[in-house]
């Protein structure tokens, strides 16, 4: 079964946004596509609501994985993850985070 995590993100305060997804192509892609459970994976930019409806968040990350436990266990293991995440917190808050099964 296709399963989907998606993290709801903001830029930090003093933030660029322009070298957060510098970063995103950079680092981030490089990375998500050597973990072995993660199927596809991008980050999309929060332009506006499309209703009129107010969104708290700058970006999206869709991650399409094998199976969720599996996708846990390999983010553990990641080689180099202390600065990793050291990296992405330097660009964003807590996110939201919630995932689930594809409905086909």
């Amino acid at each position: 079964m296709r399963t989907r995590v998606l993290f709801f993100n903001r830029l930090l305060d003093g933030a660029s946004a322009a070298d957060y997804e510098r970063w995103v192509v950079d680092k981030d892609y490089p990375t998500a596509r050597s973990v072995p459970s993660i199927v596809s994976y991008e980050v999309v930019r929060v332009q506006g609501p499309l209703r009129d409806v107010g969104v708290d968040y700058d970006y999206i990350e869709i991650v399409e994985v094998n199976g969720i436990d599996e996708y846990r266990s390999d983010l553990e293991l990641l080689t180099g993850r202390e600065q990793f995440i050291e990296e992405i917190r330097s660009f964003l808050g807590p996110a939201a985070a919630v995932y689930g099964p594809v409905i086909e």
